[in-house]
């Protein structure tokens, strides 16, 4: 069976990252076993106050 989704955006919100911190792991999976789904992630670094963009 398909299913129609809209975009659908969540975010852990502003995390605070131990100033050694030099790398993180983001994990996704698609539990449907019917259809496939695109996930982008996005990371900010808001250390300076403001929002910036985190190539990878």
């Amino acid at each position: 069976m398909s299913h129609t989704y809209d975009n659908i955006i969540l975010s852990t919100g502003v995390l605070r990252r131990n100033s050694l911190t030099q790398f993180i792991v983001v994990e996704a999976m698609n539990v449907d076993p019917d259809d496939t789904f695109t996930v982008s992630v996005f990371m900010f670094d808001w250390s300076s106050g403001s929002a910036r963009f985190i190539r990878w």
